[in-house]
């Protein structure tokens, strides 16, 4: 890979230890932009929460939300959501970074279970499924 630049190799290689999360795409490379811009794709994280139909609840993270749902409807990893049937999604929220989806996934299993059914309940106070009423499984 040639840089125009000392310049343009140093914001690069700033770029690339600043954050597992972005993807650059520096100019001349396939999906770059035709006019010298550098692309950069930032994923997304999610914090999100799962019930069972007597409430029993699950928080977890992942990049993407529709998959990870579909997982957990699928029962196909054994564990926790398996064994107690957690197969609905009732809340979720995005976070710019892996890190800080991390950490909010750290400070909602440190609340107690009546401040997480708060949370959910200012979203969604009916525990409707959530991946049925935004489509995420493409029904």
């Amino acid at each position: 890979m040639r840089f125009a630049s000392s310049f343009a190799l140093k914001l690069f290689r700033r770029v690339l230890s600043h954050s597992a999360e972005r993807i650059v795409i520096p100019t001349g490379v396939e999906g770059s932009d035709q006019q010298g811009i550098w692309t950069i794709i930032m994923r997304e994280y999610f914090v999100y929460i799962m019930s069972s139909h007597r409430r029993t609840l699950y928080i977890g993270v992942t990049n993407n939300l529709a998959q990870r749902v579909h997982q957990h409807k699928s029962r196909s990893a054994p564990g926790f959501t398996s064994k107690y049937g957690v197969t609905r999604l009732v809340y979720a929220e995005s976070c710019g970074s892996v890190e800080d989806a991390l950490e909010r996934e750290k400070q909602l299993k440190r609340w107690r279970r009546e401040k997480k059914i708060k949370l959910v309940m200012t979203i969604n106070p009916e525990w409707n499924d959530l991946a049925e009423e935004w489509n995420l499984l493409g029904s």
